[in-house]
């Protein structure tokens, strides 16, 4: 942990790293999972790799130092993958962990999803509750994949900008 940021994990591809961290972690009371004030996601490249990428694919663990993390409050991508490394039609996609339980309805709820440059988003079932325009600003977001076969009810009305595709039942 440096200055209450912890670096979860970093991930290599090919002329990409992506560092993952988590700040403003809180263990429960009872000790059994995780909170997260925030997931950064810092992107850095290599100019000199001249390699351009179909898709790049970030994933948002779900266990924090052996324990379940419970929910996110919010997910800032500062560096995102630039235009130049990309393809023409390239996806960058963020998938959020397995067994996480909310985004954006927390205790910090009302901080939006800074993700320019993700423009497409994975949720497993297992998020049952979404905040209120958690997903709405400051992203450019095209498609939501939705492991869920509808709707949970704990998603607010406005989880999502009007003009993004939502596949439910997505696997």
């Amino acid at each position: 942990t440096v200055d209450g940021v912890a670096t979860y994990d970093t991930v290599m591809l090919d002329g990409l790293n992506f560092e993952i961290y988590f700040s403003g972690i809180t263990l429960s009371a009872d000790g059994t999972h995780y909170v997260i004030e925030s997931v950064i996601i810092d992107a850095h490249y290599s100019y000199s790799d001249n390699r351009l990428y179909d898709a790049v694919i970030i994933y948002i663990p779900s266990k924090y130092d052996g324990l379940p993390v419970y929910a996110i409050g919010s997910i800032d991508y500062r560096f995102p993958v630039p235009d130049s490394c990309l393809k023409d039609g390239a996806t960058v996609k963020l998938i959020i962990g397995d067994g996480i339980k909310q985004i954006g309805e927390t205790e910090y709820a009302g901080v939006d999803f800074m993700c320019g440059g993700i423009n497409e988003l994975y949720i497993p079932a297992s998020v049952e509750v979404v905040g209120e325009k958690a997903l709405y600003k400051r992203c450019q977001l095209t498609k939501v994949y939705c492991e869920a076969t509808q709707q949970p009810e704990g998603f607010a009305p406005d989880w999502i900008a009007d003009d993004v595709t939502v596949e439910w039942g997505a696997r």
